[in-house]
């Protein structure tokens, strides 16, 4: 599944069916989202992270870490877009 924001809600549904997942500025201050994406036993990839402090801590915290693909610090704004000049 790939959730973004609010959608790392969805990560106890994820969780208790192995499901693989993708979050994308994943709700880390809620410790509720954080316990779910760390008992999961599916791999996961955490993306449009604002510090990869953040994402690193967390992965401290899931055993094994080997279950995380990535974490990626983006510059992607809210909208998902790539900041860029037209002109």
């Amino acid at each position: 599944m790939i959730g973004k924001s609010l959608g790392t809600y969805a990560a106890a549904w994820a969780a208790d069916g192995s499901v693989p997942a993708v979050w994308l500025a994943p709700l880390l201050t809620d410790p509720s989202c954080v316990a779910d994406i760390a008992r999961s036993p599916a791999p996961a990839l955490l993306g449009q992270m604002a510090s990869l402090q953040v994402g690193q801590a967390l992965i401290e915290t899931i055993t094994p870490p080997s279950r995380i693909v990535a974490v990626v610090e983006s510059q992607l704004k809210c909208n998902m877009k790539v900041p860029c000049d037209i002109m």
